[in-house]
């Protein structure tokens, strides 16, 4: 494809000198099984993002609109890589980084977290500008290479705001951001608590992915969020550890927020959560059928969904994104 109407122009403008100029220095695409050849490398995936890159200083006003590229291949052969890089930085001025991963898991997994991600050229994160509610100040966000990001901002940053705007944080209260990722969700949520008067008592963040967490981490550091602790580990594992610690401070309000992947969330960290007695849940899906199995055990726990707002994340296909803010019978 030469062109993809989701997509922004400088994304389409990138993704088609990749394809002119891969093939030329030498960088053939990926076919099944040729995770084999270990001295070969071959194009697996192509990761390709949009957003800000931040300038000298910190204030959001200096950030400028870049574009950051993420090669998946199967092997390294660096002087391939860098001509690679060298001719896309000639004919894509807006890219401002490169990273390098390897991936020879077979299935059609992009990132193999077991490897790291070689950053090879440029700035080595990329932000995105996340605002509360519409009329907020906005929050910058980092993401680094291998880091897991919406694919359509502008249309998660609307359902990031739906989540907030029906937990409605306020000062004083805990939040727990369940596969959480970079931190957005939660880190808006502190935002949010801060704007009505104060911070968050305590911000939890749960996720297994390391490099999303460092990056959540970072971002809290950088926004100056003193209340937030992002534990490393899956929710099924970790959550009876965080209900344990939680129980210590019944006496601070708690709302939860759930942004799992298309599987949905394991049974025990639902039971956890109805533990825990939210006065409020925002559970975001891109997947109807594990939404509803999840809501319906969430039922049997006593929680009961008020309102379902529906995202078109992916415009022109059968998917969408769904926010549902729950509340106890």
């Amino acid at each position: 494809l030469s062109e993809c109407l989701v997509q922004t122009s400088g994304l389409n403008e990138l993704l088609e000198a990749i394809r002119v100029i891969a093939p030329r220095v030498g960088l053939l695409g990926y076919q099944p099984g040729d995770e084999a050849l270990i001295d070969q490398p071959r194009l697996r995936y192509i990761v390709a993002r949009q957003g800000l890159s931040p300038a000298v200083g910190e204030s959001v006003d200096e950030y400028r609109e870049a574009l950051y590229l993420t090669l998946v291949v199967t092997a390294l052969d660096p002087s391939v890589i860098d001509l690679l890089i060298e001719e896309l930085r000639e004919r894509c001025p807006s890219l401002m980084g490169v990273a390098l991963h390897i991936n020879r898991l077979s299935g059609n997994a992009i990132f193999d977290h077991e490897q790291s991600t070689d950053h090879r050229w440029g700035e080595s994160v990329l932000c995105h500008l996340l605002r509360p509610l519409p009329e907020s100040p906005p929050i910058a966000i980092q993401l680094s290479a291998s880091s897991f990001a919406q694919v359509n901002p502008e249309v998660a940053e609307a359902a990031y705001q739906a989540v907030v705007s029906g937990l409605d944080p306020q000062p004083g209260e805990r939040a727990l951001d369940v596969y959480c990722g970079v931190g957005s969700i939660g880190l808006l949520l502190a935002a949010r608590a801060r704007e009505r008067g104060g911070p968050l008592s305590r911000l939890y963040g749960l996720e297994e992915t390391e490099s999303s967490l460092r990056d959540a981490e970072q971002n809290a550091l950088q926004l100056k969020i003193d209340e937030a602790r992002f534990i490393l580990g899956r929710a099924e594992e970790k959550i009876a550890a965080l209900l344990s610690e939680s129980s210590c401070q019944p006496h601070h309000p708690l709302v939860v927020a759930l942004n799992p992947s298309r599987r949905g969330c394991q049974p025990e960290v639902l039971s956890a959560i109805a533990d825990l007695k939210p006065r409020r849940i925002a559970y975001m899906s891109c997947h109807a059928k594990t939404l509803a199995r999840d809501l319906s055990r969430l039922a049997e726990h006593g929680y009961t969904a008020e309102t379902l707002t529906f995202f078109d994340m992916f415009p022109g296909s059968v998917h969408y994104e769904t926010v549902t803010i729950l509340s106890p019978r």
